[in-house]
């Protein structure tokens, strides 16, 4: 209560009080802030019972988490687009799996303590032990960092409690998933309110394109439209028809002079440059020749004979040794050093810990660096 507050401001205009009178002048203020106190507890005793029950959406996370593991899958990842929401949906959920929850976020992984009831700390590695174990842990819910370095392909549900406007992180959460050595088939599930812009600009986009497969797949540079769509429409979404959204976005985004589009003709828009990619992606395959079958695409050389390779380098050899650990190799580069392996399976399983020594990957272009400056140092003077 603003202690600055006036008597008179308490009162309705009916009311009046003898300003001279110190005694009845604060008598009344004293009431004025028992009523507000009053008010108060109220207000939280209604919190309290609102927030006592879960809302719409956790509602249908606990029978979609429910059905997946009794239906046959062991586990169920669940993502969120922020940390606090994550917070939320792994209290919810830890409620009814005792134990069997971890929280994932950038801060690392979390899961609560049956002795205690408190939640403790995990490492990313642990985190990824314990969900693809499945025996103790059913259900991992996390951010979208939960999408780098963690292989949790043993998981073939995944649930979307909200979806981020960039489409491409929603690959990037698939993609932990769907790959190869995971199941044949990933159950996915996006959870929307109805009545939002983003409902309404997906619902346009998966209706157009057959699916929202079709709608992720879409190029690049139209996701970074659909994004920017959505998040124009939804910041001018001022309409109470919940069922027809009426945001505007600028027509500066899709190279117009600026003026305001209604959110059907920005869908349309984002329609056609989707097409037009597509065409124009058929027909630089044409031009250029489309894969011919019967060529073995395979790679003229295997994980396995690209770490004989670098083995047979003397240099190399000797700051690329083999450990303890079969299928890891210890990289001393710069002063420092690497655990590496040439085996995706050692990697599935040890990852972040261990990283794959591979064609792109950062670490083999400094060692190919490094060898090249060791080559040229070992050189007779005069010699190229």
């Amino acid at each position: 209560m603003d202690k600055n507050l006036g008597i008179k401001a308490l009162l309705s205009s009916d009311d009046t009080i003898l300003e001279d009178d110190p005694d009845i002048a604060a008598e009344v203020a004293a009431w004025a802030l028992d009523d507000e106190i009053a008010s108060l507890h109220q207000l939280a005793d209604k919190i309290s019972v609102i927030s006592s029950k879960d809302e719409s959406k956790m509602q249908r996370l606990h029978e979609i988490v429910g059905d997946a593991l009794t239906g046959g899958h062991q586990t169920v990842l669940v993502f969120t687009q922020y940390a606090d929401t994550m917070h939320y949906v792994r209290d919810r959920l830890d409620a009814i799996w005792h134990g069997r929850v971890i929280g994932y976020s950038a801060s690392g992984g979390t899961i609560r303590d049956q002795v205690t009831g408190k939640w403790t700390k995990l490492s990313k590695r642990q985190t990824n032990e314990m969900f693809r174990a499945g025996d103790q842990v059913k259900v991992l819910v996390g951010t979208d960092t939960l999408a780098e370095g963690l292989n949790l392909q043993t998981c073939g549900r995944i649930v979307n409690y909200d979806l981020p406007w960039n489409f491409t992180r929603v690959e990037q959460r698939i993609g932990r998933v769907d790959r190869i050595g995971g199941h044949s088939k990933v159950e996915v599930t996006n959870l929307l309110y109805d009545g939002t812009v983003e409902t309404a600009v997906y619902r346009k986009l998966v209706d157009t394109f057959g699916g929202f497969n079709a709608v992720v797949g879409i190029a690049q540079p139209v996701l970074g439209q659909i994004e920017s769509v959505i998040k124009d429409a939804s910041l001018t979404d001022m309409c109470d028809d919940h069922d027809n959204p009426t945001g505007t976005v600028d027509a500066n985004l899709f190279g117009e002079d600026s003026h305001r589009l209604g959110l059907d003709d920005a869908v349309a828009r984002v329609i056609a440059a989707a097409n037009e990619a597509g065409a124009r992606t058929l027909a630089e395959l044409d031009e250029h020749g489309s894969p011919v079958a019967g060529i073995d695409w395979a790679p003229g050389m295997t994980l396995e004979g690209l770490r004989d390779a670098l083995l047979a380098i003397p240099p190399v050899a000797a700051c690329l040794r083999a450990t303890d650990e079969p299928g890891v190799f210890d990289l001393f580069l710069h002063g420092r050093s690497n655990l590496v392996t040439f085996d995706r399976e050692v990697l599935d399983r040890l990852a972040p810990d261990v990283q794959i020594l591979t064609w792109g990957s950062p670490l083999l272009a400094d060692l190919e660096r490094w060898v090249f400056l060791e080559s040229t140092r070992s050189r007779p003077p005069g010699r190229s």
